[in-house]
């Protein structure tokens, strides 16, 4: 005897197949909705809920499969036709040539970013894209606690650090720069203000999202480096790619390009324990390029180094911004300000 869905044709025969699935949670719908929430996406507000995704923080914009963005809400120029039925439904469809003829899909800013060959966190583009924007747009922020007494650690201040630039935090011990690095690093949320990242705001994010925003878009530089002891150099340095979709032999060949900018090609495959300091903040440095990432925080990168070496270090990190990545270098060694584009001073928790 056929079970409930055979009966009625195929029509009813898919219905019960959809319900079963429902039912036992295997069907791909629900396991895509849930994989939205969970990264904290939502359904584009320009095509139908089937079309695809957009990032919480509000960005649209439509990527075709053969190629080419069209901003989100921008009607379809001559030649473009609407579709129209089950296949494609409610995308734009070209006629001039296969490969573009299929609908648009909303893919998450990371896709956007990466099919169109930009660095993450670059932000719009086009001519309506605004120039004097900067990466970085702090206003207002600070950072008050209550535990286990209230306690004002950094005052309301406002900082703009523009891409490509190289900025420095000083201050004497204490004073709040190291909390300002863990702000802008989305490390730690501020009690009040607003943190805007190439346009976009940061703060109000879900945890998931903020891990996903630092992969993609900061490196950091630790003072005490974080190595694995037990790992060669160069495996310290894959970790950095966090991109798991690159696959093995392009990550060892990623680590081995950033190992030879800081200069310990021939000392990869030396284990992290044997390394001296000044060769582990060098590969501090080489892991947090190794992503290419749109910011790199470097925490008191000289505090534990004699004055060769931390000068060594800070004449690496010079060269960060040639590499196109943002540089923002918090420190109490006032040497690091001849290297700087802006030097902003920090004393008990006021900028200065």
């Amino acid at each position: 005897m056929p079970g409930p869905g055979l009966v009625g044709g195929a029509g009813s025969w898919v219905a019960g197949l959809r319900g079963r699935r429902a039912q036992s949670g295997r069907d791909p719908r629900r396991r895509r909705a849930a994989w939205a929430r969970r990264a904290g996406l939502r359904h584009c507000v320009t095509c139908p809920p089937r079309h695809g995704w957009r990032c919480s923080a509000g960005r649209r914009g439509c990527l075709q499969r053969g190629g080419g963005v069209a901003r989100a809400g921008v009607r379809p120029q001559g030649g473009q036709q609407r579709t129209a039925g089950r296949v494609g439904g409610g995308g734009w469809r070209d006629p001039r040539g296969p490969g573009i003829g299929r609908d648009h899909r909303c893919r998450s800013r990371r896709a956007v970013g990466s099919r169109t060959g930009r660095r993450p966190g670059a932000g719009p583009v086009g001519p309506e894209a605004p120039v004097s924007i900067p990466l970085i747009e702090l206003r207002g922020v600070g950072l008050q606690v209550a535990r286990p007494v209230l306690t004002r650690i950094l005052h309301p201040l406002d900082l703009d650090v523009k891409a490509g630039s190289s900025t420095v935090v000083m201050g004497p011990s204490g004073a709040g720069k190291s909390t300002l690095a863990s702000i802008i690093g989305a490390l730690q949320m501020p009690s009040e203000g607003s943190y805007r990242f190439a346009g976009e705001q940061v703060v109000g994010r879900s945890r998931r999202a903020l891990a996903a925003f630092r992969s993609l878009h900061l490196g950091f530089v630790f003072q005490n480096s974080h190595l694995i002891d037990e790992r060669s150099a160069i495996a310290n340095v894959e970790l950095g790619l966090t991109d798991m979709r690159t696959p093995p032999h392009a990550r060892r060949e990623r680590a081995r390009e950033v190992l030879t900018l800081v200069g310990l090609e021939e000392l990869q495959d030396r284990r992290a324990a044997n390394l001296s300091g000044g060769e582990r903040h060098r590969v501090a440095i080489a892991r947090a390029l190794a992503k290419r990432p749109s910011v790199v925080i470097a925490d008191e990168p000289t505090a534990a180094l004699d004055q060769a070496t931390g000068q060594a270090i800070l004449d690496l990190l010079a060269r960060v911004t040639d590499e196109g990545a943002t540089l923002i270098v918090v420190t109490h060694d006032t040497r690091a300000t001849a290297m700087a584009d802006d030097v902003v001073s920090i004393i008990d928790g006021r900028r200065a």
